[in-house]
């Protein structure tokens, strides 16, 4: 994401937390419990959906969903200085413009048996003034355990994934070099853009440092003239066989890999390699901006692209990838595109910030390409209503699960969809 990009989609000194234990464990039972004392707003109090259940509340700029087992994670980008006295605040000048101030505030949160808890905190995060428009842990992904893969810890600060771990991607959309600015000798900033590990136990530590690779390798550089050194990571998909995570970077237009069993190597830039770039979009003057990753019925890979800012309506496009080959249009239309999601039937779900859900049901023939299918097919308004939604996922239960309010602090939500 450049400098045009306005919407937000640092523990920076490298404090480990600790949740519950066994946060990752198999949590067995379909999620339809919502947590208690959740207002059911959506999309207003006086009108609300009947579909719809506010499964959890109160959350501070909430991006990426996963399921655990029946246990809902949600990633929190966090407040950023929020919390402080204005006059106190660490702040720097962001490259869209705006002070952006610093607190270790970011966090991810799970709802498991009715019950909403921050299961791990401490990740860094910068805002603006009101804390919104957060960057911090932008998504979470989940590798299963045991697997005597992953072997005993190999750093103090990287958790291993003897009984199963999570990873979480730290933001940063701003120049790799911003995380050099220091206060009182300390550089604050220095652990955005980077890939975190979380045990069963709750531990956490970075295990791979995506803004050192940006600044080494720029990877759409291919495509600006001057190059342009930017870093967000902002999504992520732990590839089958929990080899590797995938690791969509927003600022430097690429999709990477990451070795899952990453050690000191990966930080230092190593164990990384570019699996994909966006070229910048054809029918705008800004870049391509990818912000989600799916696989699809067919095992390729889908990647939405969110496109400029203004707003140009019906440019983004869903993209998808085959080992090898270069990423290829796969479905036009949309706006703004957040997330993407499949059902077990092959429905396509796409989260547009513009506040919709559309879902496109594929033209029967599964003999037939899969894309032509899904252009040839159905597309209807799942839901709508929603602010600044960030992320979808579908439910073992079937249903919808959306991040909403999702670019500002303490009134975050996610919204259950009953289909």
């Amino acid at each position: 994401m450049r400098s045009s990009l306005v919407v937000a989609l640092f523990v920076a000194l490298g404090l480990a937390a600790r949740g519950p234990a066994a946060i990752l464990a198999d949590q067995d039972g379909p999620p339809v419990q919502g947590a208690a004392g959740c207002l059911q707003d959506f999309p207003s109090a006086a009108a609300p959906d009947p579909r719809a259940t506010v499964m959890m509340c109160g959350l501070d700029n909430p991006r990426g969903l996963a399921f655990n087992g029946s246990a809902l994670f949600v990633a929190e980008a966090g407040r950023g200085g929020l919390d402080f006295p204005v006059a106190d605040r660490i702040c720097f000048a962001g490259q869209a413009g705006g002070n952006r101030c610093f607190g270790a505030n970011g966090a991810i949160s799970r709802l498991w048996s009715g019950v909403q808890e921050r299961v791990a905190s401490g990740f860094p995060s910068h805002a603006a003034g009101a804390g919104q428009n957060a960057i911090g842990p932008n998504d979470i992904a989940f590798i299963p355990g045991p697997d005597p893969r992953f072997g005993p810890r190999q750093r103090d600060d990287a958790p291993d994934c003897a009984g199963g771990c999570a990873y979480v991607a730290i933001g940063l959309q701003q120049p790799p070099a911003v995380r050099d600015l220091e206060f009182n000798g300390v550089r604050v900033f220095a652990d955005f853009a980077k890939l975190a590990r979380m045990n069963a136990a709750g531990d956490w530590g970075y295990v791979a440092d995506l803004g050192a690779y940006e600044t080494a390798n720029d990877p759409d550089q291919i495509f600006q003239d001057p190059p342009k050194i930017d870093s967000n990571p902002y999504a992520l998909f732990a590839e089958r066989g929990g080899h590797s995570v995938l690791v969509i970077d927003a600022g430097a237009n690429a999709l990477l890999r990451v070795g899952a069993a990453a050690d000191r190597s990966a930080v230092e830039g190593q164990g990384m390699s570019t699996r994909a770039v966006f070229a910048p979009h054809p029918t705008s003057t800004d870049d391509a901006v990818p912000t989600s990753i799916a696989t699809g019925p067919d095992g390729a890979l889908y990647v939405g692209e969110l496109t400029r800012f203004p707003v140009i309506a019906g440019i983004s496009n869903v993209y998808r990838l085959t080992p090898g080959a270069s990423p290829s249009v796969c479905l036009g239309g949309f706006t703004q595109i957040m997330d993407l999601a499949f059902d077990a039937a092959g429905n396509l779900y796409v989260l547009q910030l513009t506040g919709a859900l559309i879902r496109v049901t594929p033209e029967a023939g599964a003999d037939r390409d899969l894309c032509a299918r899904y252009a040839n097919g159905v597309r209807s308004v799942a839901a709508s209503g929603f602010a600044s939604p960030t992320s979808v996922a579908v439910g073992p239960d079937g249903a919808l699960y959306v991040s909403n309010r999702g670019t500002a602090a303490r009134v975050g939500q996610v919204i259950r969809i009953r289909q």
